[in-house]
């Protein structure tokens, strides 16, 4: 019975449209012509409500039960004000302890002219019997690019882009002006592995706004080599967990868009393993 009525009224509303707009037509046809004095006749904001009303209600009334819910979540996830990157209060010091692991002395870098960060590019040379991959990101490879850190290079050679706290936009400026030095003209990189940038979490005022940055960000990189792959940042201690981890989604929704693997790293940096983080409760030991 609900079915034949919402049917039976949905023919009403066809119907009432369909006899207004003949009887439009009629009178148009019946010779009446405006008057060019009084101007065209004003549209009240309850005829505009009439006009529309039938037509929406139209295009609703076949919906079914999902559709409602999935507008209903819309709506809702519309609501919801986003996630202020800030950081910690003093309350929060207790969960959010500095690491006690040891971090060798920081060298000095460069600085750069383009975003008046230290940054490094680190490429080895040419080797015909091994892979070339380059790695981008900000101080967690630091390490690597100062020699502390071995990497293993039997089959594979890694070229390092290092910018330490660099936002996701500081890092596209700094790897487009890379992507023009003559090592890496000279050789395509089998692989790009973007960390991601976890300075975010001060340089953006929300999560929505990192990631925008990192989807420019990762578009950039993607127009200039297409093996492309994202590797998730290691936990910090100076930031909330929560926004941590809005910030992670966030970037992981950003690279499946765009289809690119996206590699979590949360679980192998506990933060409960204070020695697998200086004092500063940043920078990672690897």
């Amino acid at each position: 019975m609900t079915t034949f009525v919402r049917n039976l009224t949905f023919v009403a509303l066809v119907l009432c449209i369909y006899f207004a707009a003949l009887a439009k037509a009629d009178g148009h046809q019946g010779g009446e012509e405006p008057n060019e004095e009084e101007g065209p006749e004003p549209i009240s904001v309850m005829d505009s409500a009439e006009r529309v009303l039938p037509v929406s209600l139209m295009l609703t009334m076949p919906r079914g039960k999902s559709f409602r819910r999935s507008q209903a979540a819309r709506e809702r996830l519309a609501e919801r004000p986003p996630a202020p990157v800030q950081p910690p209060t003093a309350d929060d010091a207790e969960l959010y302890p500095k690491g006690t692991g040891f971090r060798h002395k920081v060298r000095r870098w460069p600085m750069s002219k383009l975003t008046g960060k230290q940054h490094k590019l680190a490429i080895p040379p040419p080797s015909p019997s091994k892979k070339f991959v380059l790695i981008v990101g900000a101080s967690h490879l630091r390490h690597f690019v100062d020699g502390y850190v071995k990497i293993p290079g039997n089959k594979v050679s890694f070229g390092i882009s290092c910018t330490p706290g660099a936002s996701a936009a500081q890092l596209e400026v700094e790897l487009a002006n890379d992507s023009r030095h003559p090592s890496l003209m000279d050789r395509r990189p089998s692989l790009v592995v973007v960390t991601a940038p976890s300075n975010n979490l001060k340089s953006s005022r929300t999560i929505s706004e990192a990631g925008v940055d990192f989807a420019h960000y990762l578009a950039s990189v993607c127009s200039r080599w297409p093996e492309v792959c994202v590797l998730d940042f290691p936990p910090r201690g100076d930031s909330p967990v929560y926004l941590q981890e809005h910030l992670r989604q966030e970037y992981h929704r950003v690279a499946a868009r765009m289809g690119i693997k996206f590699y979590p790293a949360a679980e192998y940096f506990p933060l409960k393993e204070q020695h697998l983080r200086c004092h500063d409760g940043v920078s990672t030991l690897i």
